[in-house]
């Protein structure tokens, strides 16, 4: 075997285990053994710490764990990375919603609906963060966000947030 083929091979071989030991973490998300998961990511993690897309399954394994301030740790990392990703920016979002920091989230909310405007999910979000506000202005400019969202996006059914 030349020393090129060689190379090759063990490459593929340690990419093959490193995608085993995140198909095991998978399995315990699949199960909803969040803690299982976490361990297997984080000990990945120790010797792969680059991994984004690990990082990635982490943060969300967190907050699917209701370990929200650990998620947001993590999104805050990504975000360092990638500064513009609107995944890492909702799930952070996320994250901080269910800290019970909205004022948080509904700016780093605003700043997804720039970004993808064509997507509904950030708004959606968005105008229900805005209701729960005790700020009237808040509310108001939830009721607004809605409205224009029924004609940006008619096929959803925006009566349910609207109120």
């Amino acid at each position: 075997m030349s020393r090129v083929a060689g190379i090759l091979f063990f490459c593929i071989i340690n990419i093959t285990c490193h995608a085993a030991e995140l198909d095991k973490a998978r399995e315990h998300i699949n199960a909803m053994e969040y803690p299982q998961a976490i361990t297997v990511i984080e000990q990945y993690l120790a010797s792969h710490n680059s991994d984004v897309e690990a990082r990635f399954l982490l943060a969300r394994t967190y907050a699917w764990d209701n370990q929200y301030a650990k998620a947001e740790q993590v999104y805050n990392q990504l975000l360092k990375r990638e500064s513009d990703n609107t995944q890492y920016m909702f799930g952070k979002a996320q994250a901080l919603i269910w800290q019970n920091k909205n004022s948080e989230a509904i700016l780093l909310l605003d700043k997804i609906t720039k970004h993808v405007p064509e997507e509904p999910e950030p708004l959606q979000l968005l105008i229900l963060t805005l209701q729960q506000s005790s700020k009237p202005e808040d509310k108001q400019r939830a009721s607004r966000l809605a409205e224009q969202a029924k004609t940006r996006f008619p096929k959803i059914n925006w009566e349910l947030i609207a109120h």
